[in-house]
């Protein structure tokens, strides 16, 4: 019987196909890892060096530093955060009350205070309202270089702790945003003040979104974490009630959508209503089942006087189980990624380059065999 042999290339030629097959597979498999690597970082990681502010991935933080009888959200998962009060300083100095302004104390005093009140696992934040970027241009002046030594003492007594300022924030007069640069320095995150007057929600989130736009006038790389309160504040018609569970819920998803976390402040008053104690744990059960994280508190390292932190921005990352923000209030709307299609491509790559590369091997070793 005669049997035809298929017209094959000549030597030189099937030798040009098989290196050409090899490069390619070769280069599809190199092609791969270089679309790969990217994905290996999750969005909202920082790849900072040490002694950086940075924002790392994790889930939507929520800092407890309240002071309700009774009422702990740390049972919710909430992380219990510090506050030093203002009055607690000016006593340091013999006064009851801060005054007009607060002046520094004696810094051993000042250091085993902050240390006092720093038991905490969450945030550091100074609560010096008499010192706010405001007045006059000496005035400004003289309040940052107190700032400036109330963190920079803070941080060589709590080495590790996030350092910041509650207010300063959301209460700097824009020609003194250069002071507040100076200041950032300092600090590991802001915490801007955002409490309720009245039922006006646009009113509520315009605040916000203003707070967000002077931190990144100020310091773009520095996280945002808001004081919320649950209740309306001091000399309001409604204080001192309790917000509503749906007001309250409204301020967590805003927040969680703008922000990398929150802090909820209380004085020690009683909770003569709960609606918003069960909106919070709904909150923070969404949060817990929420597969794809948000930026969350940085584990800052106290820089050095004079040094200039080299902190990332806060990444906002979609929430698949973050209700889409469809109100037409300018609310941003962000893309969840294509995971599947993200982590796909590699793989085709990769494939298809083995059998670039195996089809090579094929022809050549079948050259072999009939020489």
């Amino acid at each position: 019987m005669y049997l035809s042999r298929r017209r094959t290339p000549a030597p030189g030629r099937r030798a040009k196909w098989s290196a050409s097959l090899a490069a390619g597979g070769l280069a599809l498999t190199l092609l791969s890892g270089v679309v790969a690597e990217p994905a290996a970082a999750a969005p909202g990681t920082s790849q900072a060096g040490p002694g950086t502010a940075t924002a790392s991935a994790g889930r939507f933080v929520v800092y407890d530093n309240t002071a309700y009888r009774d009422v702990g959200l740390a049972r919710y998962g909430a992380i219990p955060s510090n506050v030093v009060y203002e009055g607690y300083v000016a006593a340091l100095n013999g006064r009851k009350r801060p005054g007009t302004e607060l002046d520094l104390p004696p810094e051993a005093a000042y250091k085993d205070l902050v240390r006092k009140h720093a038991s905490k696992p969450g945030p550091v934040v100074l609560d010096f309202e008499s010192l706010y970027l405001t007045g006059t241009p000496d005035t400004a002046q003289r309040r940052l270089e107190k700032l400036e030594k109330f963190a920079q003492w803070a941080h060589e007594a709590l080495p590790g702790k996030v350092i910041g300022f509650y207010g300063v924030l959301g209460n700097t007069a824009p020609r003194y945003y250069p002071l507040a640069r100076q200041l950032a320095r300092y600090v590991g995150a802001f915490f801007p003040t955002l409490y309720t007057f009245d039922d006006n929600r646009a009113a509520w989130r315009a605040k916000l979104v203003k707070d967000l736009e002077e931190a990144k006038a100020v310091d773009p790389g520095k996280p945002v974490y808001p004081y919320l309160w649950p209740q309306y504040h001091d000399g309001t018609p409604k204080s001192p009630q309790f917000l509503s569970a749906g007001h309250w819920s409204y301020e967590l998803d805003t927040a969680r959508r703008l922000v990398p976390g929150v802090v909820i402040w209380s004085g020690a008053w009683p909770v003569t209503d709960k609606g918003w104690i069960t909106a919070t744990e709904r909150f923070m059960a969404t949060i817990a089942k929420s597969p794809t994280a948000t930026p969350s508190a940085p584990g800052a390292t106290p820089t050095p006087h004079g040094a200039l932190t080299q902190a990332t921005g806060v990444s906002l990352v979609a929430d698949s189980t973050a209700t889409p923000d469809t109100d037409d209030d300018g609310s941003p709307r962000v893309t969840r990624l294509a995971s599947t299609g993200g982590a796909a491509l590699p793989i085709v790559l990769v494939a298809g380059g083995l059998l670039l590369a195996g089809a090579a091997v094929f022809a050549t070793t079948r050259r072999r065999h009939r020489h």
